[in-house]
């Protein structure tokens, strides 16, 4: 029986970012500090950017 390819679900960047910024193991000013970097992200290659094409090269180019 041949191996079944399942693909998996696409996650955009506003929904990592707030999955990131849900977890109980960060104080208020990591989230403070990783939800300004996440937004400038999210502002300059939009919410709904899938995170798996997501490129060092782009994420790199929104803050240089």
């Amino acid at each position: 029986m041949a191996a079944q390819i399942v693909p998996l679900p696409a996650v955009t960047l506003v929904q990592a970012a707030g999955q990131f910024l849900a977890r109980r193991d960060l104080d208020a000013d990591t989230i403070r500090s990783y939800g300004q970097t996440l937004r400038r992200l999210r502002h300059d290659l939009g919410d709904d950017t899938a995170l798996s094409l997501l490129t060092p090269d782009q994420a790199a180019a929104v803050f240089t």
